[in-house]
C-alpha cells in the first residue's frame, strides 16, 4: 500500500511538472512560429525629405509590431546591420532592394515602400516581400491630404491594414435601453387595461386655459448664452491643431534622433601637450627662437572666444570609417637670444576635421589612423609693451615712468611695432588607440602631426602712419600628444 501511495505521489508530481513546463514553453513556441520581418526606410519621391521618410518608417514599425503577426527586427538594428555590411541602396526596383536587404538581415519578410507628395496630397506605396520566394506577396497604396503628421497617424494605419489584410475594426454601437430586447424582434400582444371605477370623478368637457393678468403680463424667460465669434473658433481650432501637431512631431523626432545617434555619436575630452618641429631660425629682426606654450584646460584667449579646449566629436559611419571634429589652440612665444627678451606671443586656433579608419578586433583595443585639415580661423599676437612701443634695451626706465604716469596715449613719440598673422589651412595626420572600459566608455591615446606655416606682416609706424613694412613666416608645425576619455551614445 505504501509503495502504491508513493508511486501515485511521484506520478502526480511529475504530471504537475510537465503541465507547468508546457505552460511556460507555450509562449516561446508561439513566438518561434511567428515569421521574422524587417521594415526598411521608405524611399522618397517629390517634395519629401529623407528625415520624414525615416519618421514614417519608425511609426510604421510601431503599428506593425502592435499587430503581433511578426517577430519584428528593431529599426535601429536594421540600419546598423545594413550600414556595417556596406549595403548598396541603388537597386533596379524596390522589390530587388527588399530581397537583397532581407538576405543580409536573415528575415522571411521585408516591408519596403516609397512616400511621395504632390501639392497637398501624400501617397504611400508599400510592398510585403517574401525573401525566400524573391517576390512581393502583397501591395498597398493609400493617399491622403493634410499635414504630414495627420497623414502619418491616419493613412499609415490604413496602409498597414491593406498590406497585411487586417480588417478595420467596426464601430461599436450602444444597445438601446430596453428592459426586454426581444421586443425588437417579436412584439408582445397588447393587454387590455381594466378600468378602475371612481364614482367621485366625473368627466367634464375640456375647458381652455383661463388667461389671468399674471400670465398675460409675464414675459418669457430667455436664457443668455455666450457665443464665440466664428473667427475666434477657427483661430482656436487652428492653433490647437498646430500645437498638437508640433507636440507629436517633437516626440517622434526625439525618438528618431535617439535612434539615429545610437552607436554613431561619440563625445570626448582630451588633455594635449604639443611641441614645435622648428624652434630656432632667423625669423625676423632679432627673433631667432619660438617656444611652445601649453594650454591644457582653458586660456584667456579661449574664454574670450567661448571655445572649449580639448572637446571633440566622432561620428561613426560604419565599424571602420569615422569622421572626427575637434578644436585646437597653438601658442608660441617669440624670443631674442641676443638681449634675452620676448617680443610677444603668437596665438592661433580653429577646428580640425579628419577622416579616421578604425581597425576593430576582439582584444578591447581599437587602433586607428587618419588624415584631415586644420582651419586656423582665429589668429592674434600679444606683443610685449616695451617692444611694442620701442622701450626695450636702455628705455626700460622710461617705460616704467610711462606706466606710473597712467600710460597716456602715444608714448615714445607714437612709436609702434606690430605683428599680424594670416589664417592658413594646415595638413593633419594622426593615429591612436582606444581602450574599452565599458560598453559606452573608452580611453583614448592620440598622436597628431600638423603641418602649418603662418605668413606674418611686420609694420613700424609713428602715430599710426606706417613707415616700414616687412614680411616673414613663422613655421608652427607641431606634434601633439593627448590622452582623453570619450562616451558613445
Amino acid at each position: 500500500m505504501k509503495n502504491r501511495q508513493l508511486n501515485f505521489k511521484q506520478l502526480l508530481s511529475s504530471s504537475l511538472v510537465g503541465i507547468l513546463v508546457a505552460i511556460s514553453l507555450q509562449p516561446a513556441l508561439c513566438a518561434e512560429q511567428k515569421p521574422t520581418c524587417a521594415i526598411l526606410t521608405f524611399d522618397v519621391g517629390g517634395n519629401i525629405h529623407s528625415g520624414q521618410a525615416g519618421l514614417l518608417a519608425n511609426h510604421y514599425s510601431v503599428i506593425v509590431n502592435d499587430t503581433g503577426l511578426y517577430n519584428l527586427i528593431p529599426r535601429y538594428h536594421v540600419n546598423k546591420t545594413l550600414m556595417a555590411k556596406h549595403f548598396n541602396w541603388s537597386k533596379p526596383s524596390i522589390e530587388d532592394l527588399a530581397v537583397s536587404a532581407g538576405r543580409i538581415l536573415k528575415v522571411k519578410y521585408v516591408i519596403a515602400g516609397i512616400i511621395e507628395k504632390k501639392g497637398n496630397k501624400y501617397t504611400l506605396s508599400t510592398l510585403l516581400v517574401n525573401v525566400e520566394k524573391d517576390k512581393h506577396v502583397a501591395i498597398a497604396i493609400t493617399s491622403g491630404q493634410g499635414t504630414f503628421t495627420e497623414f502619418m497617424n491616419i493613412e499609415a494605419l490604413k496602409n498597414m491594414r491593406v498590406l497585411l489584410k487586417i480588417p478595420a475594426k467596426p464601430k461599436e454601437q450602444k444597445p438601446l435601453p430596453l428592459k426586454n430586447p426581444k421586443r425588437l424582434e417579436q412584439p408582445e400582444p397588447a393587454q387590455a387595461v381594466k378600468p378602475v371605477p371612481n364614482p367621485v370623478i366625473q368627466k367634464t368637457p375640456a375647458q381652455p386655459p383661463v388667461k389671468t393678468e399674471k400670465n398675460i403680463n409675464q414675459e418669457p424667460v430667455i436664457k443668455k448664452t455666450v457665443h464665440t465669434p466664428p473667427q475666434t473658433n477657427a483661430l482656436y481650432s487652428t492653433l490647437s491643431k498646430w500645437a498638437s501637431s508640433c507636440s507629436e512631431q517633437f516626440a517622434i523626432l526625439s525618438r528618431d534622433t535617439s535612434d539615429m545617434t545610437k552607436d554613431h555619436l561619440e563625445i570626448g575630452w582630451r588633455f594635449t601637450h604639443f611641441w614645435l618641429v622648428t624652434e630656432k631660425d632667423e625669423f625676423i629682426g632679432s627673433i631667432d627662437t619660438i617656444r611652445a606654450e601649453q594650454s591644457y584646460l582653458t586660456d584667456n584667449f579661449f574664454l574670450d572666444h567661448f571655445w572649449p579646449n580639448g572637446l571633440y566629436f566622432n561620428w561613426l559611419i560604419d565599424e571602420n570609417l569615422a569622421i572626427e571634429l575637434t578644436y585646437t589652440l597653438l601658442q608660441a612665444s617669440t624670443w631674442s637670444h641676443g638681449n634675452h627678451h620676448t617680443d610677444g606671443t603668437l596665438q592661433a586656433s580653429g577646428p580640425i576635421l579628419t577622416v579616421l579608419y578604425r581597425f576593430p578586433n576582439n582584444t578591447g583595443y581599437t587602433p586607428y589612423a587618419g588624415a584631415g585639415l586644420a582651419f586656423f580661423i582665429s589668429t592674434d599676437v600679444t606683443t610685449d609693451n616695451p617692444w611694442h612701443h620701442g622701450f626695450e634695451g636702455g628705455g626700460i626706465d622710461e617705460y616704467n615712468a610711462w606706466i606710473e604716469s597712467g600710460a597716456p596715449e602715444w608714448p615714445n613719440n607714437g612709436y609702434q611695432r606690430t605683428f599680424s598673422l594670416d589664417n592658413p589651412i594646415g595638413y593633419v595626420i594622426n593615429m591612436g588607440i582606444d581602450k574599452s572600459v565599458s560598453d559606452n566608455l573608452q580611453l583614448d591615446l592620440n598622436l597628431r602631426y600638423t603641418d602649418v606655416t603662418f605668413d606674418n606682416t611686420f609694420t613700424l609706424s609713428w602715430y599710426n602712419d606706417v613707415g616700414r613694412t616687412r614680411y616673414n613666416e613663422f613655421d608652427l608645425s607641431n606634434f601633439a600628444l593627448s590622452i582623453g576619455v570619450k562616451h558613445m551614445f
